[in-house]
């Protein structure tokens, strides 16, 4: 994992895309996401919490279901 997540804890790191900006990995994200987190050897748990689990309970959202994006 990260070199200091046990000091800082997963609970307290949140991924992002700085998008639109030029200096963001889009539109690899998700590519560049899967490469450094499961490079880091990230649990599936771990994953879902730093991609977006994190941001759900500390901003009081819930992210959108596929099933909702599909028109």
């Amino acid at each position: 994992m990260f070199a200091l997540s046990g000091d800082i804890g997963v609970d307290r790191i949140m991924w992002e895309c700085d998008y639109p900006h030029n200096d963001t990995t889009w539109p690899l994200s998700q590519e560049s996401a899967s490469a450094t987190l499961l490079g880091a050897a990230c649990t599936p748990d771990e994953v879902e919490a730093i991609t977006h689990g994190n941001a759900e309970r500390v901003f009081n959202w819930t992210m959108a279901s596929a099933d909702a994006l599909v028109g």
